[in-house]
């Protein structure tokens, strides 16, 4: 854990595996579509945003044609 004085840069996410054309990050951060994107994002990151956790009791109150 940093000190007072640390300052952590991090993403919203890390998983976008498709390519910028259809909102991913492979070819402009991940070099292909082979590699590991949670390792590949941590040699950059030293932490991520999982959100999913937070999201998921909205998510559960959502309707189908709400949802996406």
């Amino acid at each position: 854990m940093g000190n007072n004085n640390t300052l952590r840069a991090r993403c919203s996410g890390w998983n976008y595996p498709d390519s910028p054309n259809n909102g991913g990050w492979v070819g402009s951060f991940y070099p292909d579509a082979k590699i590991r994107l949670l390792h590949f994002y941590s040699n950059y990151f030293s932490t991520a945003e999982m959100d999913s956790t937070f999201y998921e009791k909205f998510y559960r109150k959502m309707t189908k044609g709400t949802s996406t």
